[in-house]
Formats: structure tokens, C-alpha cells, sequence
């Protein structure tokens, strides 16, 4: 719209300003006239006022020369006046349709403009039968974010505003790896992505102290990772999280004969690790570090005075049993 008002008003400044120059130029023949009537003898000024009324058209018959004289000079003033009055009011015209023109000009520059249609940021045109409520774009509270975000995000400034969690999982070598699970310790909304996972999290649902935990794990290799992040002002932070072989978990079990009676005073010890091994009881029993993960396989070693054997057995909350055989 400002457009187009600025365009109509710059024509009509143009026009008005020719007008009021045209009109300037016309009374300023008529004030020659009047000059050049009153300086040109008596006896011969005679056709310069009959020039005066041929123009106006006006019936001078019956008036004598000097009421003629008179009569053209008054007409020659009162068209010149008029004139005047005129080119005054034109002359206002073109200043106030400048002024409209510049003001519509500004604000035809404070106004983005999408480049495709030429519409302003924010109202995009709406598809034939879409009734959808357009959101209030409100870029103070809403900063533009996205999948490929990255840091330097504006303040979080408002419960509206999301925090874009960009996360990189690294295998034990350091190495960005895609076929993890990625979870977090916050409620949010866990996407992967080209090259990693987005935790997209609301301002409401950050936690009071702002700390989100961010856990991955690769089950089918046994590796497993976490890691903090403090959510301040930065809308659009990143995280890693490093894996690692998880060997936290404990190997227990029981030691029985062909007969499942409890053998006492077996050692047991997981391959590998012989200077942690572990003697069994009356009972049979046996715990020991498994320098594995849970639910992974080691393999074990049972001496006996008689026998020694080895077998896989699994880490965590297992109870596996290893029979002795007589051969």
C-alpha cells in the first residue's frame, strides 16, 4: 500500500509544481501588460485594451476611452490576483504531496519484505481453504530455531521459548557415531537428526537448577555414556556424550558336582583377571568383578583339586550355575 501511495504522490507533486509554474508565468504577462499599458501614450494604448477585453470576452460599447482604461486595469488585477491565489494553493499541494510521498517512502523501507511475495515477514499467503489462526510472531519471545541450529541462540526470555539441544554421541575412539538411543533426565522431545539427536525442551519443563542429564548407550556392543548440561540463556546448546565399555558389573553363581552338591574351596576367577579371583564356601557361592557390563558374557575359570574348567557366563543379576562333570 505505501507503495503505491508514494508513487501516486510523487506524480502528483511533479504535476502540481508544473501547474503552479505555469500559472506563475501567466500573471507575470499580465502584470507586464498592466505596466506596458500604463507607460504607452494616451492615443496609443488604445488596441492594448481592446487586446484585454477580446480575451475576456466583455462588451465595452457605450464606455469612453478612459472607463475602458480603467475597466482593462481592474480586470488585468483581478485576474492577476486570482491567478496569485492559485499558484499559492498549488504550490501547498505539492509541498504537503511531498511530504506524504517521503513518509510513504520510510515506511516502505521499515517494512521487511519476503523476496518470493513480497509480503511482510511473518504473513505468509494462506492456501485456499486454510483456516488456521495465524501465531502473533513474536520474535522477542519466539527466536528462529531450527534442526541445524547451532549455538549463540538469544536469551531464554519467556516459558514460550524451547530450548534445541544439539547432541553428538562418540564411540570410544572419539568417533561420532548414529546408532545409539540418546535419552534425557528432562521431559522434552528427543529427534534424531543428520549427524546426531535434537532435544527440543520448553523453558516451562526446564528444571529448577537448569541441570539436564543426557544418556546414550549401543546395548548391542555393551557401551554406555552420560552427561551434564547447565541450561542458561543460550537457547541453542550443544552436548556430547562419550561412550565407554561399562564394567561395572558383578558375575556371581554357584559351583556344584554331578551330583548338584555345593563344592567348597573352588577357585574362580574370570579369564584375564586371575589375580582377583574368588574361593568359594560351604555353600558354593562365588561373586567377583566381571569387567563387563550387564547382561554380557564372560568367560570363568573353576580350579579344583580334582578338575579345571572354563565357561561363559553372564554379568549382572544372573545366578549361573557350573557344574563339575566326572570324566
Amino acid at each position: 500500500m505505501w507503495k503505491t501511495v508514494a508513487n501516486v504522490s510523487s506524480g502528483l507533486t511533479l504535476l502540481a509544481f508544473i501547474t503552479a509554474a505555469a500559472v506563475l508565468v501567466y500573471r507575470r504577462r499580465l502584470l507586464q501588460t498592466e505596466r506596458l499599458i500604463r507607460s504607452t501614450p494616451e492615443n496609443q494604448r488604445a488596441h492594448l485594451v481592446g487586446r484585454v477585453f477580446d480575451a475576456v470576452n466583455v462588451d465595452t460599447r457605450g464606455l469612453t476611452r478612459e472607463q475602458r482604461y480603467q475597466l482593462a486595469l481592474k480586470l488585468i488585477h483581478s485576474r492577476s490576483r486570482r491567478f496569485m491565489i492559485s499558484a499559492l494553493i498549488i504550490v501547498i499541494t505539492a509541498f504537503l504531496a511531498a511530504g506524504l510521498a517521503a513518509y510513504a517512502i520510510n515506511r516502505q523501507r521499515d517494512i521487511p519484505r519476503d523476496e518470493n511475495k513480497n509480503a511482510p515477514i511473518g504473513d505468509p499467503p494462506s492456501a485456499p481453504g486454510d483456516h488456521r489462526v495465524k501465531p502473533d510472531h513474536d520474535i522477542t519471545q519466539l527466536p528462529p530455531v531450527g534442526p541445524h541450529a547451532t549455538g549463540g541462540g538469544s536469551p531464554a526470555t519467556g516459558t514460550e521459548a524451547i530450548y534445541h539441544i544439539r547432541i553428538t554421541v562418540l564411540d570410544p575412539e572419539g568417533i561420532p557415531i548414529e546408532d545409539a538411543k540418546v535419552s534425557s533426565s528432562a521431559p522434552g522431545e528427543m529427534k534424531q537428526t543428520a549427524g546426531g539427536w535434537e532435544l527440543d525442551i520448553p523453558a516451562a519443563s526446564k528444571p529448577s537448577n537448569g541441570k539436564v542429564t543426557l544418556y546414550a548407550k549401543k546395548e548391542s556392543s555393551f557401551l554406555y555414556g552420560a552427561s551434564d548440561l547447565q541450561l542458561k540463556g543460550d537457547l541453542n546448546p550443544t552436548a556430547r556424550v562419550q561412550l565407554k565399555k561399562d564394567a561395572s558389573a558383578l558375575v556371581r553363581g554357584i559351583i556344584v558336582d554331578d551330583s548338584d552338591k555345593p563344592v567348597t574351596a573352588a577357585r574362580v576367577s574370570v579369564v584375564g583377571h586371575a589375580a582377583e579371583s574368588t574361593t568359594t564356601k560351604q555353600d558354593g557361592e562365588f561373586v567377583l568383578p566381571a569387567h563387563a557390563a550387564k547382561d554380557q558374557q564372560v568367560q570363568l575359570r573353576v580350579d579344583t583339586a580334582y578338575k579345571s574348567v572354563t565357561k561363559w557366563c553372564f554379568a549382572g543379576d544372573h545366578h549361573n550355575k557350573i557344574r563339575l562333570e566326572k570324566e
